[in-house]
């Protein structure tokens, strides 16, 4: 670490101001691709959940399945 004494707050800070100091083309270029992240992260997160959703459907056919068999 090169600043061991400084905290999450101070580190967020001098950041801030570095962000801030950067030209308007730099900065589009990272906000393009946070856009573009922003849409996969969407995407994998209502695959994930669907998943969920699909594999608890999967459990109730299979009670449903040994109703059948009595």
């Amino acid at each position: 670490m090169a600043h061991p004494s400084h905290s999450v707050g101070d580190i967020a800070k001098e950041l801030g101001e570095k962000w801030n100091k950067v030209t308007p083309e730099t900065k589009a270029k990272y906000e393009a691709k946070a856009a573009l992240d922003k849409i996969r992260y969407e995407k994998a997160m209502t695959e994930y959940k669907n998943k969920g959703v699909v594999a608890a459907a999967a459990v109730d056919d299979d009670d449903d399945d040994e109703d059948d068999e009595e």
